[in-house]
């Protein structure tokens, strides 16, 4: 099989089979039965034969084949954009198969952000946001032109109003015409009171100066 895409799909005496990333000891040998034709190989976890999709080695009917790819990591039909879990693709709702792109993909951090022509979406599932103004400023923070979120597994949590245009610090820090706004690893979301008048200094990425005081986002 194309060990370019997949360590994980073999062939052996005419039968195809799925072994996870190749571990015969931890995952046992798992057939895939009654393919039709030979097997393509499009993932490391994804083959199709002549009728049908297959997720590991489970069949996938929900799935329309002949108009299925995957694009820049998006699995996608004619008609949904599909997300996963153990045995199955299940299909995004409100998703576009024709714009969904993905804006962040951090599988260590479990951090999934994506878009389409009219929506975004946290973890696959839909947030209720000001698309124009909308932006992703980390893992964890947001902003449009009404609020600043915090990620919370697959949903945005409202956690502050904006006073005038928010901008972007850093890839850490934004602020408005009254407040900065971060996320400590530590404290969660935090809030620095600023005027016109303030001095703030940026130290680097994830540090600036507010005045005479040092804000870190490891606080």
């Amino acid at each position: 099989m194309d060990s370019t895409k997949s360590n994980s799909y073999f062939i052996q005496n005419g039968k195809y089979y799925y072994i996870q990333n190749g571990n015969r000891l931890s995952e046992g040998k798992n057939q895939l039965n009654d393919i039709t034709g030979p097997l393509q190989v499009l993932t490391e976890n994804l083959a199709m034969d002549d009728r049908t999709v297959y997720y590991k080695s489970y069949p996938q009917p929900q799935v329309d084949r002949n108009s299925f790819a995957v694009q820049n990591f998006v699995k996608k039909d004619k008609s949904h954009v599909y997300d996963w879990d153990f045995f199955k693709l299940i299909a995004v709702p409100h998703a576009d198969p024709n714009t969904f792109q993905y804006e962040i993909i951090d599988s260590a951090n479990w951090s999934v952000w994506a878009r389409d022509a009219s929506h975004y979406f946290v973890s696959h599932h839909l947030v209720d946001v000001e698309y124009n103004s909308f932006q992703i400023l980390n893992l964890m923070l947001a902003y449009d032109a009404k609020h600043v979120y915090v990620k919370n597994k697959i949903h945005l949590s409202k956690m502050a109003n904006v006073a005038g245009v928010v901008k972007r610090v850093t890839k850490h820090f934004c602020a408005d015409n009254e407040f900065i706004y971060f996320y400590s690893f530590r404290k969660g979301f935090k809030m620095i009171p600023i005027n016109s008048e303030s001095n703030v200094a940026i130290l680097k990425d994830d540090e600036i100066k507010v005045e005479d005081s040092v804000v870190s986002i490891y606080q």
